[in-house]
């Protein structure tokens, strides 16, 4: 459902105001794999639940918690399988015998291209981060890691980890289908006439990107010695693409980093109004070079950024620009404009 502009923006400027004096702080992440224990999955309880949610009968809250137990330990099994060797990786222990899992992902085609898949449950915010932008809901919220590749050249070298939701199908239990869905384009599921919410962790997903990419450029360094940082200058994406989301474009100020944005996108995020409407980006560039310099590889990269939607089908480009400091400077929302 999409919002007014009015509602989006006074989102948008509260969250600034609460976040930018924490940016500082480096974002760091653990993976707690202690709960990944190899155990047999209850297939006859997971059945259960799913029936009613078929049916469209909202589950108690202790059975669906199960449920996506179920669903989070066909993951880890498969995890134990691959890391073991031999055998068969798609096939679970359950309490009612062993059954051949089968993978949908004809809803979340990019998948293909995913590197690492986490459950979002063992990624533990230890630093960085404070709000908690997270749906309570059904399935397993998961986090995937794509990396960049000549046909996604705008994920940057650390890559881009996104959020995904896991949902264990189990119209024939002997043979459960977990299929992947993107809770940023589809926040709920219609069983039986009603609608479910997704379970998702979109905090994990950015705790875990922005870990990864905060060292893309050096504060300090970028500033006395932008010559060494400009390969790394360039727009790119933070949030899933969608052809129908319209872009938000986070420029840092001088003697900083995109890094700055952190806490600010988190919490936009946690606002459905937000990230069903909008994708998030951000220009990085080394602070100490001349302001044209910057405001020309800008214009560049916007660019570059609109054929790369273009080419994948993009139905709305219109682009929202938010900058702080020097990231606000007239002169690059000028040669904008003019563009």
């Amino acid at each position: 459902m999409r919002r007014g502009h009015h509602f989006a923006a006074a989102v948008l400027t509260g969250a600034m105001m609460l976040s930018l004096s924490s940016c500082s702080l480096g974002v760091k992440v653990r993976e707690d794999w202690g709960k990944a224990r190899r155990q047999p999955i209850p297939l006859g309880e997971a059945t259960r639940t799913w029936s009613d949610l078929q049916r469209g009968v909202l589950p108690a809250a202790e059975d669906l918690e199960k449920y996506n137990e179920a669903v989070r330990s066909s993951l880890v099994q498969v995890a134990h399988n691959w890391t073991r060797g031999g055998g068969e990786i798609s096939l679970l222990e359950t309490t009612e015998g062993s059954a051949n899992l089968r993978v949908n992902s004809a809803n979340l085609p990019d998948l293909a291209g995913a590197e690492e898949i986490v459950p979002a449950d063992f990624v533990r915010v230890r630093r960085g981060l404070r709000a908690d932008s997270a749906v309570n809901g059904v399935g397993a919220p998961l986090i995937v890691r794509k990396v960049r590749s000549e046909a996604d050249p705008m994920i940057p070298e650390t890559g881009l980890w996104v959020p995904v939701t896991a949902v264990l199908n189990l119209d024939r239990p002997g043979e459960p289908l977990l299929e992947f869905i993107d809770p940023t384009v589809r926040g709920s599921i219609a069983w039986g006439g009603r609608e479910f919410p997704l379970s998702a962790n979109y905090t994990a997903a950015f705790a875990r990107d922005f870990q990864d990419r905060q060292f893309q450029f050096e504060s300090l360094g970028a500033l006395l010695r932008f010559e060494e940082f400009a390969d790394r200058m360039g727009i790119y994406r933070v949030t899933p693409y969608h052809p129908d989301k319209e872009i938000v474009i986070f420029i840092h100020g001088i003697n900083s980093s995109p890094s700055t944005w952190d806490e600010v996108m988190n919490r936009l995020y946690g606002e459905e109004a937000i990230r069903e409407r909008y994708e998030f980006w951000t220009f990085g560039y080394p602070t100490g070079a001349p302001i044209p310099y910057m405001a020309a590889e800008f214009r560049d990269a916007i660019g570059k950024m609109l054929a790369y939607r273009a080419g994948r089908g993009a139905r709305n480009q219109q682009i929202t620009i938010v900058g702080h400091s020097m990231g606000g400077a007239d002169r690059q929302n000028d040669d904008l404009r003019e563009r």
